[in-house]
């Protein structure tokens, strides 16, 4: 077929009078030409097996601290610490402390804000407060009635006021001055930017789950990570000398070599010492720093009623879960990145080297390994993900009204202090856990059918 190719091809290069109608017609004819069954039937196997293909290769995060922190101890190992590397190690667990104090502090300040300090305004749970349901001010909402908490509590307390200033006009200031009510302005834009909040998560487990794979699967023992590389090696040159040293590049892009040039960096085998060090310092901060994301993250867009404001809320988690990144891009060393950049993969052995299975898990890893490429799992497991975060919101912020048939909030009462501290925690990541943090009389209950309830909590 390719040399059938070639030669038609160079015949309509080199003929001169054939004329247009003709080359067509040829063109044509071996473009429609039938490919043999052996060249289809192996184009099949190729694009087959590309489909089924599992990458065996593992490898560091090449844009994030938590890459550098795992690389930087284990090329100061393999070097026999010299104090430079001593140093680096040192620098790069900083930046994961750094990193991790960064995003728990934030998350936990979303969460503060959310279950405490928005309190103190007199704010209940959004729940599905919303239009065509009963609002949080016992009437139902409407398009042209309904308006951010805000908004809502503002009108509210010019209501009361009336009220209190002038008592004897009761049902004129009740039938003339209408604060509204609050709620949601789209359920389902709010479940989609928890969805969208969720797929910035995914990518973060996948790379939790890459390092505990990493963990697992090399081997236990001192390897050395950073060796010079074949080519270069000799037992009596020095770095000038070196029999490999030459200009890299050719012509304008022509640079001399570096040190670095030299050597050959990439994952090995690690002492078990090292491993639980990777597992305590790297592993357990990273995953608690998701599960704050994921949870902080899906309640603060269930809690934010405005289309607009929701789609911003999902992008500023997102940035918060970025965070270890911008620390690599910006104060990471040239020189640790180039080291971080130039660390090869770890190859997994192959399956067929793999212990024995029984019947039952051969069957099992079999059904897996030709299902789940053509299943979208990252898609499935997202979805899941995100109906239990929002399921998670409902049990723990909102109770079931079974006469108006919706989840409405929570009683709220007003907690005993605002600091910030170890003693709230608690009531900030689970709002019902410990009733003694907050005030016994609920500031806002279910209105159970009263038209005009009071905002007493925040004054």
């Amino acid at each position: 077929g390719s040399s059938l190719g070639s030669s038609c091809c160079f015949f309509l290069r080199s003929t001169d009078d054939l004329s247009k109608v003709t080359r067509q017609t040829l063109l044509s004819t071996w473009a429609t030409m039938p490919i043999p069954d052996d060249y289809t039937a192996r184009a099949r196997d190729l694009a087959v097996s590309h489909i089924s293909h599992d990458d065996n290769m593992l490898g560091l995060e090449k844009e994030s601290v938590y890459g550098s922190a795992l690389l930087m101890p284990q090329i100061g190992r393999s070097l026999e610490w010299p104090w430079q590397f001593v140093w680096k190690a040192l620098i790069a667990h900083l930046w994961i402390a750094i990193s991790v104090f960064l995003q728990t502090y934030l998350l936990l300040s979303i969460d503060r804000e959310e279950n405490q300090m928005d309190r103190f305004g007199s704010k209940m749970f959004l729940c599905n407060f919303g239009i065509g349901r009963r609002g949080p001010g016992g009437t139902e909402i409407t398009a042209s009635r309904m308006y951010n908490f805000q908004t809502w509590s503002t009108r509210c307390f010019i209501r009361d006021s009336l009220l209190q200033v002038f008592p004897g006009h009761k049902e004129a200031i009740l039938s003339s001055v209408d604060p509204g009510e609050y709620g949601a302005e789209s359920d389902v834009c709010r479940f989609l930017c928890c969805f969208v909040c969720m797929m910035n998560a995914i990518d973060e487990l996948h790379k939790l789950r890459r390092i505990i794979k990493l963990l697992l699967v090399v081997p236990t023992g001192a390897e050395s990570w950073c060796t010079v590389s074949s080519e270069c090696l000799t037992s009596e040159d020095s770095y000038e000398d070196l029999p490999c040293k030459a200009d890299l590049g050719d012509g304008e892009n022509k640079q001399d070599a570096k040190p670095i040039d030299y050597l050959k960096i990439k994952v090995a085998g690690m002492p078990m010492i090292w491993k639980i060090n990777v597992a305590v310092f790297l592993v357990l901060p990273k995953l608690l720093v998701w599960f704050l994301t994921v949870q902080s993250g899906v309640n603060f867009i269930m809690d934010t009623p405005g289309i607009d404001d929701m789609i911003i809320n999902a992008v500023a988690v997102h940035f918060i879960l970025n965070i270890d990144e911008l620390l690599f891009q910006n104060f990471v060393p040239a020189n640790t990145r180039d080291f971080v950049d130039r660390c090869e993969d770890y190859e997994m052995p192959d399956k067929e080297s793999s212990p024995p299975r029984s019947r039952v898990l051969s069957v099992v890893h079999h059904a897996a390994d030709n299902l789940c490429p053509l299943l979208p799992m990252d898609f499935v497991i997202c979805v899941v993900l995100t109906i239990i975060l929002v399921v998670s919101y409902y049990r723990t912020h909102c109770r079931w009204d079974p006469d108006e048939e919706q989840w409405i909030s929570i009683n709220m009462h007003l907690p005993k202090s605002s600091k910030f501290t170890l003693a709230s925690l608690a009531n900030i990541l689970s709002p019902d856990l410990d009733p003694s943090q907050e005030d016994k009389d609920a500031y806002w209950t279910n209105p159970s059918g009263a038209p005009f309830p009071s905002l007493s909590g925040g004054g």
